[in-house]
């Protein structure tokens, strides 16, 4: 039936066989979500080479070998109800690659992958799962290959990402709990371990390339991605953590909860403030609490401090990064205007050559250095 190109099945459809519409080189379009099919059998759309457009129901338990071989697609979404994926699913061919761009998971445990369903896709591909999930899709996934067909050799367990959106105003507070969490490009993470009268605050910085250990809350802050969706890897290997040497002051939730303050002490949430400003964004009161209990969406974090360290209201980030900068030590203090060896390049801490840096924390020469 070389002449169809988009296809909608009837809501009496309860299988389709094998071979289905294997080398369908006019199908562009299907659509499963009003069927009761169960199961995408082996090498149902095997070579279909323009086929971009797939959309399953909620009841497909299973995906069969070969089933989108060599197909178009390029972005997936795989149903929660998926549990088995067979060898070469959405793999390419000897002569021909799959051109897979993103497919995006919504099981919290990852489906059994068998042999290699990724094998001759793009080697660039990401495998979007839910956030705090990597770990189970990273060790499901083993050594399962993707990549060119003939010369498969990157691992699908390192195109596995996570996805999280950054406020408005360019910040987050966020917590992983069984596994660490990568810094990517363009963000830096903080975990706070102090605070005192003279409002410093004492923190561990995490810059881009980093991990944060699991089980700890922390904020991130990204200018550049202001009401962006962006993404990062989790479950990376241990020696890219740096560790929580002291007491971590912010406590995170996988699920949601609400967390009661010590007698005497008050907890904060990441929030704009009470000017819901750029400049009053930090971390206080959540509305109605007194600081005396704070309600966590999951994946989120929050600040608890004891009686001696507690705080009326709240503080802004302005006050925490000149904590920050107040508490560096071992780092050179200099004046560009005062500088007159040779010409050195400069990096902001993402790791950005800055060509007119203004007042503000810089790499140069391998080193950590304030210009004020």
């Amino acid at each position: 039936c070389g002449s169809i190109a988009t296809l909608t099945l009837p809501a009496s459809l309860k299988t389709i066989g094998k071979v289905a519409f294997r080398y369908n080189f006019s199908l562009e379009s299907i659509d499963f979500s009003g069927t009761q099919v169960t199961e995408i059998p082996d090498e149902a759309f095997r070579g279909c080479t323009i086929l971009s457009d797939v959309t399953l129901n909620s009841k497909i338990t299973r995906i069969g070998s070969q089933a989108f071989r060599a197909c178009g697609i390029k972005v997936f979404h795989m149903p929660e109800t998926v549990g088995e994926i067979a060898d070469l699913a959405f793999g390419g061919d000897t002569y021909l690659d799959q051109p897979l761009q993103a497919m995006y998971f919504t099981r919290e445990v990852s489906p059994k992958f068998i042999g290699n369903p990724f094998r001759g896709a793009n080697a660039n591909a990401k495998l979007y799962v839910p956030v705090d999930c990597s770990s189970s899709y990273k060790t499901e996934l083993g050594t399962s290959k993707i990549g060119t067909y003939n010369a498969a050799t990157a691992l699908a367990r390192n195109r596995v990402r996570e996805q999280m959106t950054i406020s408005k105003y360019g910040y987050k507070s966020y917590y992983l709990e069984t596994e660490n969490f990568q810094v990517p490009t363009g963000v830096t993470a903080y975990v706070v371990t102090g605070r005192n009268n003279n409002k410093r605050t004492e923190v561990i910085t995490y810059d881009a390339g980093s991990a944060v250990p699991a089980k700890n809350g922390f904020f991130l802050y990204s200018p550049d991605n202001k009401n962006q969706t962006i993404e990062y890897e989790a479950h990376v290997e241990a020696s890219k953590e740096i560790a929580v040497s002291s007491a971590n002051l912010m406590q995170g939730t996988r699920r949601g909860t609400t967390i009661t303050a010590p007698e005497g002490g008050k907890c904060y949430i990441l929030a704009a403030g009470p000017t819901a400003t750029q400049e009053s964004v930090g971390f206080w009161y959540q509305g109605g609490t007194e600081g005396k209990n704070m309600t966590l969406k999951p994946h989120s974090a929050g600040l608890v401090l004891e009686a001696s360290l507690a705080l009326s209201k709240g503080f802004t980030f302005e006050e925490i990064f000149k904590g920050i900068e107040n508490e560096i030590t071992g780092i050179e203090v200099i004046n560009l205007a005062e500088d007159t060896s040779a010409p050195k390049a400069i990096y902001d801490l993402q790791g950005r050559k800055v060509e007119n840096p203004t007042r503000g924390i810089y790499i140069v020469n391998g080193k950590k250095i304030v210009i004020k």
